[in-house]
């Protein structure tokens, strides 16, 4: 494989650019996990404090406000918490927690006490502060539901040790890696909430499609190199 120097390789028309909240979101991440995140083992937590949510949300959003970013690092966080505690677990107890989270999201209360649901109610709140149950329902949780089918279906051929074929692979990874959410977020920061004809437009698809194609090679791919553990080991080369 050809070396990857991405200060080289790597041009964008646009200044780079960073939100001002992002250094105290990022210490309001910290303050977080050891809050409400203790569930996760020390090396978990040690890598989620040094991935710097604040400033990766505050580089992906340069221009939410405080209280958009505030509620943005929460989702960041807690799905990263969800990759992390369920990855290795059967495609049914995947299924089960997502049901049990978009059920809390949509206005009832958890029916198990866990950390990573209780965590669920205050979110939901932040959630319609800044966009509204309408959004919530149609996009954030629509959203969600499609990240934790992808995961279900990542797990099934991580524990089986099966290669999926091209197609079901990119078609898996095209809803665990979990852009459709991020474009949510980004909708509700530039245009409150878009027409269901804008948002479902072909061209607006496509753009989605393809943010989501270079995420996956990238993150895959690289992962791939450092022969780390990853289910996309597996990706059908």
């Amino acid at each position: 494989m050809l070396p990857f120097n991405p200060r080289v390789q790597v041009r964008y028309p646009f200044s780079a650019e960073r939100n001002p909240h992002a250094a105290e979101m990022d210490n309001d991440i910290i303050t977080l996990i050891a809050d409400n995140y203790s569930f996760l083992s020390e090396k978990a937590r040690d890598k989620y404090r040094n991935t710097h949510i604040g400033y990766c949300a505050g580089c992906i959003f340069p221009k939410a406000g405080r209280t958009h970013l505030e509620a943005i690092c929460r989702v960041f966080m807690w799905t990263f918490a969800v990759d992390d505690k369920f990855e290795w677990s059967a495609p049914a107890v995947i299924e089960e927690i997502g049901d049990a989270a978009l059920r809390v999201l949509l206005g009832n209360k958890p029916a198990v006490e866990t950390p990573l649901l209780n965590a669920l109610p205050e979110m939901r709140e932040q959630l319609l502060a800044i966009a509204g149950k309408e959004w919530l329902e149609k996009r954030f949780c629509k959203s969600l539901a499609s990240y934790f089918s992808g995961l279900a279906e990542e797990s099934h051929y991580r524990s089986s040790g099966i290669y999926p074929d091209m197609n079901t692979y990119l078609d898996i990874r095209l809803r665990s890696v979990n852009v459709d959410i991020m474009t949510n977020l980004a909708e509700v920061i530039t245009a409150g909430q878009l027409p269901d004809s804008v948002i479902g437009h072909p061209v607006i698809r496509e753009i989605e499609l393809l943010v989501c194609r270079i995420l996956i090679w990238c993150n895959d791919l690289f992962l791939l190199t450092r022969k780390e553990r990853i289910w996309t080991c597996s990706i059908p080369c």
